[in-house]
């Protein structure tokens, strides 16, 4: 009868090949690419959340149409925010 895998073997290779990985992608400078490319998501995203935000609050629309605008914004907001957090990510590994 064979032994289980514990998951401590098995998310410790997974990690291994995770660190492989990075490391390879950074030797081919990939991962430089890709951090600027996620900054410049970031900048894009802020940028329309923040021209969104400012549409609705100097809207003379009607609330519901400001209330969707807010949305859009926050939505933008939140998707900046996670850009900014994948490319810190990057950066530390």
């Amino acid at each position: 009868m064979s032994e289980p895998i514990s998951l401590t073997i098995l998310f410790g290779a997974s990690k291994g090949f995770i660190d492989i990985f990075i490391r390879l992608a950074k030797a081919l400078k990939l991962i430089e690419s890709i951090e600027s490319k996620l900054d410049l998501l970031t900048q894009v995203e802020f940028n329309a959340a923040w021209k969104t935000l400012f549409q609705a609050c100097n809207s003379s629309s009607s609330d519901e149409q400001k209330f969707a605008l807010i949305n859009d914004a926050r939505t933008g907001f939140t998707k900046a925010t996670y850009f900014e957090k994948m490319s810190v990510f990057f950066m530390l590994t």
